[in-house]
């Protein structure tokens, strides 16, 4: 993608990462069951590695391979491969079935011997190819892959455009190739990735198109939380629509804090029926005092629950461990907790952004917890601070009924970019807690998103009178 985006603005990309310009198989080594060893050793020999923090960072002599590569892209241009593939198209059959079509161009004055392995990309499952295609100087060859359609709500479907990676293979050179071409005869494209304080109903905002080049008609029908819609649309040639498409939202406060439903929605047109499902996440924002449920990633009942408390100098999160029985590791601990907070304005808060998780880990027995370094934009983009870790408390305790409880406190001048307006529903912040412990994983909110997007966040009101207000987010 970035050497499209590259493409795109007539800047050079120089793809630092392709491991061939970096490694080369030690002479007299053959045999996968050597080959690979050999090449991840060598590969090894050029990272610093840290095994404690997870972190592998180059060695100067890896810097200094980089930098011979960039300075031949730069003067000589990145090289070429032997191939070129066009004329791509990829096409709904029918029957859960997908084709795609291209040609392929051998660019070189002499024989190509060429190896095409469709991969596997999300939702489809590659049918049986022929790998093997032997080209002539400057000839191209017709190629048809055939896909079956397994996950309709995992389609490698973006912005109307199917991404479909195949590997080529020509001599001494590969590489894997990612086909982005329109998906005919008809496709979709989720315009609403999230939503926040929706109140009544949510519009996906799905917008239909039409990739025929010629007019288009087609039926759609929908399903979510049992509630059944259906339209027609008529697309001139090229053209789109966005689909009449509400959803309703809960209106009933006692409604579970999480709910994760799936959205049916199939296409129809000139014989060709296409579903193109996808898991719609709806979080109620919770506010001060309310104690809320975390979710056990198994899927199995939990007991762990949040509280939120504030005044005007701190923030305070309770958990609840009721349930978790704690015990030390090799290491020493005996939890982790990955806390991510959007502190950024309201305004802001509305738009995309990051956050970095502060990370809080303890042993079994009461005690203070260790709260790892901070990133300087943990709370959200726009932050740029050195923290100090101390200032954030972190500690485990029992009460005499034998409950266990880990409380944390941040201050509030930590959080500098927020209004701080409590008992207003509109003060608001991104949250989710992660919680392993005890053999089990817990979590406030969770979706396919990374954990930092502050967009993956549900959202605590600064009061203890949160409104009947929901963050929708399409996975």
């Amino acid at each position: 993608m970035l050497r499209e985006a590259s493409a795109k603005a007539d800047v050079i990309f120089s793809d630092l990462g392709d491991l061939s310009r970096l490694l080369e198989t030690p002479p007299g080594v053959k045999g996968a069951d050597q080959i690979f060893p050999a090449l991840m050793q060598e590969y090894q020999s050029l990272l610093n590695l840290l095994p404690s923090q997870g972190v592998m960072t180059p060695t100067t002599p890896m810097h200094a391979e980089m930098g011979r590569i960039l300075y031949q892209d730069v003067m000589q241009g990145a090289p070429a491969v032997p191939w070129q593939i066009s004329a791509a198209k990829a096409t709904l059959a029918g029957q859960g079935q997908l084709t795609l079509e291209f040609e392929l161009a051998n660019t070189r004055r002499e024989p190509l011997a060429v190896t095409l392995l469709p991969l596997v990309p999300a939702g489809l499952k590659p049918m049986d190819a022929n790998p093997e295609i032997q080209l002539a100087a400057g000839a191209k060859q017709a190629v048809k892959l055939t896909y079956t359609i397994t996950d309709t709500r995992n389609l490698p479907l973006t912005d109307g455009e199917m991404r479909l990676p195949v590997l080529v293979i020509a001599g001494k050179q590969s590489r894997i190739e990612d086909i982005v071409v329109p998906l005919r005869p008809f496709s979709i494209t989720w315009n609403a990735r999230a939503a926040f304080n929706q109140e009544t109903q949510f519009s996906p905002e799905l917008e239909i198109e039409n990739s025929t080049g010629s007019n288009l008609s087609a039926t759609w029908e929908s399903n979510w939380g049992g509630k059944a819609q259906a339209g027609k649309i008529a697309l001139d040639a090229s053209g789109s629509e966005i689909l009449k498409l509400a959803l309703p939202l809960p209106a009933d406060g006692k409604t579970p804090l999480r709910r994760v439903l799936p959205l049916k929605l199939a296409l129809s047109s000139n014989g060709v029926k296409q579903s193109f499902d996808r898991d719609i996440e709806i979080t109620r924002n919770m506010g001060l005092k309310e104690s809320v449920p975390l979710t056990a990633a198994d899927g199995q009942a939990s007991a762990v629950s949040l509280r939120a408390d504030a005044d005007g100098l701190k923030l305070f999160l309770t958990l609840d461990l009721t349930g978790v029985s704690l015990t030390d590791d090799s290491s020493g601990k005996a939890f982790e907790l990955l806390l991510n907070i959007d502190a950024r304005s309201y305004g802001e808060r509305l738009m995309p952004g990051s956050t970095a998780a502060l990370r809080i880990t303890g042993r079994a027995a009461d005690g203070d917890a260790v709260v790892d370094p901070i990133a300087p934009w943990a709370f959200g983009s726009g932050y740029a601070r050195i923290f100090e870790a101390k200032e954030i408390q972190a500690a485990l305790s029992s009460s005499a009924g034998g409950g266990r409880r880990l409380t944390i406190t941040l201050p509030r001048s930590y959080l500098y970019r927020h209004e701080w307006a409590l008992g207003n529903g509109n003060s608001q912040m991104g949250l989710n807690v992660r919680l392993n412990g005890g053999g089990r994983d817990y979590f406030l909110t969770r979706g396919r998103r990374q954990g930092d997007d502050a967009e993956s966040l549900s959202v605590l009101e600064l009061t203890d009178k949160p409104t009947q207000r929901w963050t929708v987010r399409v996975e």
